[in-house]
């Protein structure tokens, strides 16, 4: 994402997340899906071309709103809903513990109240 101010979400992916059944074995996530639902108002101008989301484990700093490579998730129409994932070949997998979602539209702060709802869709492996 270009710019210098974004919208950031931070996302605790630690073990108590998961399901109790699978304490205390290693889980590897294997792919994020975001599915995105936005306020009516707001509909017109906030789509999968004017919003623009990334997806990163944290590092200890804060994230910034530029993309690193692979990081960028692309947008499509899914029932009613707006659904980001990686582009095909950048699948993102990774331990357990911080991620970050950074949001901007059209390059600029996303308004908070433009979104009435953010679902993660977490697949993971057990060992």
């Amino acid at each position: 994402m270009e710019g210098k101010t974004c919208g950031k979400l931070a996302l605790d992916l630690s073990e108590q997340r998961f399901p109790y059944l699978f304490r205390g074995k290693e889980k590897r996530i294997t792919g994020i899906e975001v599915f995105v639902a936005v306020d009516a108002q707001a509909a017109k101008t906030h789509n999968t071309h004017t919003l623009d989301l990334n997806l990163v484990r944290s590092p200890r700093t804060e994230p910034e709103c530029a993309s690193p490579d692979g990081a960028s998730l692309k947008g499509t129409e899914w029932q009613g809903l707006l659904k980001y994932a990686p582009a095909p070949g950048n699948e993102i997998s990774g331990d357990l513990g911080r991620w970050t979602i950074t949001a901007q539209h059209d390059g600029k702060p996303l308004d908070p109240k433009a979104l009435s709802d953010i679902l993660l869709l977490c697949r993971y492996n057990v060992t």
